[in-house]
């Protein structure tokens, strides 16, 4: 029997805001950002990663005082999914406005 190679990876992230910033209000932001966050990590080449907004939503934390974050679902090549993730985990450490809170593999 063949051993099926998996073609994508499928990641969970939460967004966030901190000191009043903003999360990207589409997806095509949202995937912009993405690119960003790649490419400064990666290159070129990581800015070249095929990386899919499957799903995206924005949340009103009423509870928590009123800050919007959001959830999205994205699929990115199997191979890739090491530069994807890394990428994603710095956005969370820069001083960006929106910032990766949670990166979950699906």
């Amino acid at each position: 029997m063949e051993k099926l190679q998996q073609e994508h990876c499928f990641l969970k992230i939460s967004l966030r805001t901190e000191n009043g910033g903003e999360i990207p209000e589409t997806p095509t932001q949202l995937k912009a950002l993405i690119v960003q966050a790649l490419q400064t990590l990666h290159g070129q080449v990581g800015a070249s990663i095929a990386v899919d907004i499957l799903s995206y939503h924005i949340h009103d934390d009423v509870i928590g005082g009123g800050a919007r974050w959001g959830s999205a679902i994205i699929r990115a090549p199997y191979r890739e999914q090491a530069k994807v993730w890394s990428a994603l985990t710095m956005c969370a450490g820069q001083d960006n406005v929106c910032t990766v809170d949670k990166v979950k593999k699906l």
